[in-house]
């Protein structure tokens, strides 16, 4: 009998020392991947600061009362007040639906597009918001770009509502092109120009996209106008000086020090609020800061940047997410870049056919006649297409793309063509 609970005793002896013995392996184990965790996290928060206090050495904005600083810095506020009043009008809903009647995007238009009552309306419109586009024109003379102040709900709301400045001044230039009142439209080009730069701020990326999205609206305009027999020889030079290239490390290099500066835990807009780890955010602004050297060999880098986008994911989940949304503003940067180029293009096209009253045969001729000024294809090496009509009365040159990026829609563009395999074109008349 004694034998028999000697046995069983030893046994449970002989389970508590195992169970023992794994727990104290468990807990050590435990102690070590909390310290090591723990570790990794303290030297990636000290790198982190330290990398972010050169950061501020330099200028660039870090939080909240640093960025608050940098933008006024880079911005002033002599027209503030004035563009508020503007920006609060221009999109008034009174405004804003009158202006929708002539939107060509609209489904039910209340009259056609381009006909005699379409510019009847329009030129009613345009005398009843000619007091706005004066106040337009005479604080476009000020110093550029525009403080808004960074309470950021209004500061967006501000910003999207200077679309409807750009779509104002593009209404009274189409009626000027209608009416061949040339200096009025080179006017209203300018005022657009005084326009875009005002808010040429580049807070960050959906700014940069904003401001991009203005000059769409000019090159849009501006090869509108060259269907038309407006323009003579040194016009169309304005015109050219009008569309000159980005900055481009200039403005990529702003674009990253504000979203750089969203990294800290109290961001305005807090990109990685969410995400409290400092290995985390270190990853990022190491990233971010890579980002940077993108832009040394041009438009080239950020071609890369994109195709990388749509096909790398092996670089950590919240990367990728971050490496998407750059991935998507290089898109934008490119899709801008190539409708310059085929605007200059088209602009060319028409000095041709003035100095010689034809059309050029091909894009080789064109490009002698230019000297070599201009570039014939897109940042993605893609030659532009060229087409004269049956009757050789008239041109259109077409800007093609790489398919797989359709479906960069970051900025809103009616220009973009639903036709797979080319984003603009424009015609040229003899």
């Amino acid at each position: 009998m004694n034998n028999k609970s000697n046995s069983v005793s030893n046994r449970k002896s002989a389970w508590y020392l195992r169970f023992s013995t794994w727990a104290g392996l468990f807990g050590l184990m435990l102690v070590v991947i909390v310290s090591t965790f723990a570790w990794r996290e303290i030297a990636a928060a000290r790198e982190l600061n330290e990398a972010r206090s050169r950061d501020r050495l330099v200028g660039r904005p870090v939080d909240r009362e640093s960025l608050a600083d940098w933008y006024h810095s880079q911005t002033s506020t002599e027209g503030t007040v004035e563009w508020s009043e503007i920006l609060t009008l221009a999109s008034s809903q009174l405004i804003s639906n009158r202006m929708q009647l002539f939107q060509k995007e609209s489904m039910d238009p209340p009259f056609p597009v381009g006909s005699p009552e379409y510019y009847d309306h329009l030129k009613d419109f345009l005398q009843e918001v000619q007091p706005l586009i004066e106040r337009i024109r005479a604080v476009g003379t000020l110093k550029k770009p525009v403080w808004i102040p960074i309470q950021f709900d209004e500061y967006w709301d501000r910003l999207y509502a200077s679309r409807s400045v750009l779509q104002l001044l593009s209404l009274e230039f189409e009626s000027a092109v209608h009416e061949g009142d040339s200096p009025r439209a080179i006017q209203s080009l300018e005022t657009m120009l005084d326009s875009i730069a005002a808010f040429d701020c580049n807070l960050g990326s959906i700014s940069t996209h904003l401001s991009m999205g203005h000059r769409h609206t000019l090159y849009y305009s501006i090869t509108k106008s060259l269907e038309v027999d407006l323009w003579d020889e040194a016009q169309l030079v304005s015109l050219k000086e009008m569309i000159r290239p980005l900055d481009l490390n200039a403005v990529w290099q702003k674009v990253l020090d504000v979203d750089g500066s969203q990294l800290s835990s109290d961001s305005p807009r807090g990109l990685v609020d969410f995400i409290p780890l400092p290995s985390v955010k270190k990853q990022m602004f190491d990233q971010l800061q890579q980002s940077r050297s993108l832009v040394k060999d041009g438009y080239r880098g950020l071609r890369g940047l994109w195709k990388r986008n749509a096909t790398d994911s092996a670089t950590g989940y919240w990367w990728s997410n971050q490496q998407f949304m750059f991935g998507e503003m290089a898109q934008v940067f490119l899709r801008l870049e190539d409708h310059r180029r085929l605007t200059m293009a088209a602009i060319e096209l028409k000095r041709f056919s003035l100095e010689k009253n034809r059309l050029p045969t091909d894009l080789r001729e064109l490009d002698q006649f230019a000297q070599g000024g201009v570039e014939l294809e897109t940042c993605e090496g893609r030659r532009f297409g060229y087409e004269i009509d049956n009757d050789s009365k008239a041109a259109t040159l077409w800007c093609r793309i790489n398919e797989e990026t359709e479906r960069a829609r970051i900025i809103e563009d009616p220009l973009i063509k639903k036709t797979p395999g080319y984003s603009y074109s424009v015609t040229v008349n003899l």
